[in-house]
């Protein structure tokens, strides 16, 4: 750098001082002894790991200064004595109790006879583009998930055709065999479990069904529903895991409260979804006290409300804040879709899905639906 001075302008160096001072790269000098003889302002700040100003750390040592070895580093001191090769790294440190990362450079400074001067540092801020760099791959992974995903989805729509044939041919068989079998005057427990297993055949059809329209990403189908009846499939459906995991779920309905309006297969799923959530919650977490409370009850005049609560560990904040994000998971092997999903359902129907931690332990899921206009209550 070269610098021509006019009859009316100020000593130079004190220009030069300046122009350093401004600069927001940290730039610092340092004696074979250790001493520093220059500093700008942004040095200061990062030798002292605080807002500081250049005087503070002049005709200072490391030592002295209190300085992170990162930054101050004996080693590359002691290399730079007999090396030419700068030391170049790249470092984490505290400023103003804020981590900031910083790409730091030393190398030797040489007078004309070859004898060494000094150190001189120079490290340049690059805490936002390792953000933006952990955001890009954050943002890159999320998208090679969401293309998994939409794999899968096209997977389980083949998946859902192909075992719907096997479910159709069950469907279409068992209304002759339950006519024989009660024509032929066969034990009523055997046509009562026939009965179940054509239910449970239709009802697998219909989830099926239903996948294959979601992945399609067709319209809702909307009627009247019986949230205790929704409830009371979804627990029934539950009740072989919840009793694996030594889970007692208890259900409390309203009495004569209207029915609402949604599609009453994606209500089993999302108050599923919420159910299986909480046993392995408690289940993971070792509650000694294992217990699922589900609620229905009115919450205003146009809005029914599920209350979904259990005994387990409850929701950290950092947890709550981000429960429903996609792809957010606290599971080993969860995708992280299951919430998201749950909501987004919610959603469309034109009700919510939120969370909230129990003051005395545990979570809550509160569903909130559209009563059906017109209908009442029995």
């Amino acid at each position: 750098m070269t610098y021509q001075p006019g009859p009316d302008d100020p000593v130079p160096r004190e220009i030069l001082s300046r122009i350093v001072d401004s600069l927001p790269d940290a730039i610092f000098f340092k004696r074979p002894s250790g001493i520093y003889t220059f500093a700008n302002a942004a040095a200061a700040t990062l030798l002292l790991g605080r807002t500081a100003e250049a005087v503070e750390v002049m005709g200072e040592t490391d030592a002295a200064l209190g300085v992170d070895p990162r930054i101050g580093s004996p080693s590359a001191d002691r290399w730079l004595t007999t090396s030419d090769q700068p030391v170049r790294g790249e470092i984490e440190v505290s400023v103003n109790g804020v981590p900031r990362r910083y790409l730091l450079s030393r190398s030797r400074s040489l007078d004309g006879g070859g004898r060494m001067l000094g150190i001189i540092g120079v490290a340049v801020e690059i805490t936002s583009l390792r953000s933006a760099e952990e955001r890009m791959r954050r943002q890159e992974a999320q998208l090679a998930h969401a293309a998994r995903l939409s794999l899968m989805g096209e997977m389980a729509s083949g998946m859902a055709h192909e075992l719907n044939q096997p479910l159709t041919a069950i469907l279409s068989y068992l209304p002759p065999v339950l006519r024989r079998l009660d024509e032929g005057g066969a034990d009523r427990k055997l046509l009562a479990a026939l009965e179940e297993i054509r239910a449970e055949a239709r009802r697998a059809a219909d989830i099926l069904g239903r996948l294959r329209g979601f992945v399609r990403r067709q319209e809702v189908r909307r009627a009247s529903v019986r949230l205790c009846q929704a409830v009371r499939e979804a627990v029934n459906f539950a009740n072989h895991q919840a009793e694996q995991a030594g889970v007692r779920i208890a259900i409390d309905f309203e009495e004569g409260m209207a029915p609402v309006m949604a599609d009453e297969v994606e209500l089993q799923q999302v108050l599923l979804n919420l159910v299986w959530n909480a046993i392995e919650a408690m289940e993971a977490g070792g509650a000694p006290r294992r217990e699922i409370l589900i609620l229905t009850q009115s919450a205003g005049a146009d809005t029914a409300e599920v209350l979904v609560r259990d005994t387990g560990p409850g929701l950290p904040p950092e947890v709550l804040g981000r429960l429903f994000e996609p792809f957010f998971t606290t599971k080993p092997n969860g995708m992280g879709m299951g919430l998201a999903i749950c909501r987004s359902i919610m959603e469309a129907h034109g009700g919510r899905l939120t969370a909230t931690s129990n003051w005395e332990g545990g979570a809550t899921f509160r569903l909130t639906l559209p009563f059906a206009k017109g209908d009442t209550g029995t």
